[in-house]
C-alpha cells in the first residue's frame, strides 16, 4: 500500500502533467486563432492591422478576383475548423461570395456563389446574430431571391427594432421600402429620421403625384 507521501507525490505529478497538456492545447488554439484573425484582416484590409495605427475604410461593393475568392474560402474553411468563434471571417466570406454572385452573368456561377454566400452567412449569424454586416448580407440575400417583403421585415424586426436609435439603419429601411414601392411605409419611417426632411418632402411629393394620377 503506497504511503500518504507517495500518493501525494503522484497526485502532484498527475496535476502537473494535466496542466502541461491543457497549457499546450491553449497555446496551440491561440496560435490558430491568431493566424485565422491575421488572414481575415489581410483579406479585408490588405494588411495585418497590428502593423498600422489606423484601419482604412472598407468598400463593401469592391469585387475581389475569382482566384482570391477561392483562396479566401479555403482559408475561411480552415479557420472555421480551428477557430469557429471567429465569425468575422465567415461574415466577410459571405459578403465577397454575394458580391461575386451579383456580378456573375453566368446563371450557373451565380447560383454557386449565391449558395456559398448563404452557407457562410448562416454560419456567421449562428455565431453572432447581431453582427450588422452579416445582417446586411441576410437582408440582401432575401431581396435577391425576390422576397422583398421578407427582406424588409427582417431588417425592420431584427435590426431596426433592436437599434432603433441608429439613423443609418433606419435610413436603409427607408430605401428598402422605396425600392419595393411601399412609399407610405417609407414616408412613416423617414419622419422618424433626424435631418430626414428632404427625404420626407420627396416622398410626400411622390405620394401627391400618385394620388393625383389615380383620381384622374
Amino acid at each position: 500500500m503506497p504511503s500518504r507521501h507517495s500518493l501525494s507525490k503522484w497526485i502532484r505529478i498527475a496535476s502537473a502533467c494535466l496542466l502541461t497538456v491543457v497549457g499546450f492545447a491553449g497555446m496551440v488554439r491561440s496560435v490558430y486563432s491568431g493566424r485565422s484573425q491575421e488572414r481575415y484582416f489581410r483579406y479585408k484590409y490588405g494588411h495585418w492591422v497590428g502593423t498600422r495605427w489606423e484601419v482604412p475604410p472598407v468598400d463593401f461593393t469592391q469585387k475581389i478576383e475569382p482566384e482570391k475568392l477561392v483562396a479566401l474560402l479555403d482559408d475561411c474553411e480552415r479557420a472555421n475548423e480551428h477557430c469557429p468563434e471567429n465569425y468575422y471571417f465567415a461574415s466577410y466570406a459571405s459578403q465577397q461570395a454575394l458580391i461575386m454572385a451579383l456580378v456573375d452573368a453566368d446563371p450557373v456561377a451565380f447560383r454557386r456563389h449565391f449558395g456559398i454566400a448563404e452557407h457562410w452567412n448562416r454560419i456567421a449569424r449562428s455565431r453572432n446574430p447581431y453582427d450588422i454586416e452579416s445582417c446586411y448580407v441576410t437582408c440582401r440575400l432575401l431581396w435577391e431571391t425576390g422576397d422583398k417583403q421578407a427582406a424588409i421585415a427582417f431588417w425592420r424586426d431584427e435590426v431596426v427594432s433592436r437599434e432603433f436609435w441608429n439613423p443609418v439603419l433606419r435610413a436603409y429601411l427607408v430605401r428598402l421600402c422605396q425600392r419595393a414601392g411601399d412609399n407610405a411605409v417609407a414616408l412613416r419611417e423617414a419622419r422618424l429620421l433626424k435631418g430626414g426632411n428632404s427625404t420626407v418632402r420627396a416622398l410626400e411629393k411622390m405620394q401627391r403625384h400618385r394620388s393625383a394620377a389615380t383620381t384622374r
